[in-house]
């Protein structure tokens, strides 16, 4: 089975916000994981978790997310976040690591992006 977080629209028509609707994708993939049987895996990428509403709303919401995901030892998640509140899952969960693709500029101001992955916390925004 497959389906996408990575672009998840509002659907003004119906009254659906973007956030509604990111809650709703979000509801979807938990509902999966644990549909899961013991003998299946998933693989998840989300770009940037409740992006549709504040930090102050969208911070804790990524956070029970990625709890849950974290929660199942079939699943492996990639979740890329400006929420700084969630690399703070790290130290709280075995199974979370913080990693980050630095970006340098050189003398002329040019971005210099390696594209190579490494732990730590990006302060890049």
């Amino acid at each position: 089975d497959f389906s996408s977080y990575i672009h998840v629209i509002d659907d003004v028509a119906s009254g659906e916000s973007a956030f509604q609707a990111e809650i709703n994708r979000a509801n979807s993939l938990i509902k999966a994981v644990k549909s899961l049987r013991d003998d299946q895996f998933a693989f998840i990428v989300i770009d940037e978790l409740f992006k549709g509403t504040s930090p102050e709303k969208g911070a804790p919401g990524a956070r029970k997310v990625v709890q849950h995901l974290a929660g199942h030892d079939n699943v492996v998640f990639i979740i890329a976040t400006h929420f700084k509140e969630l690399t703070t899952l790290a130290d709280e969960v075995d199974s979370i690591v913080n990693m980050k693709i630095e970006i340098f500029e050189d003398e002329a101001g040019n971005l210099i992006k390696p594209y190579k992955l490494e732990n730590g916390i990006s302060t890049h925004n």
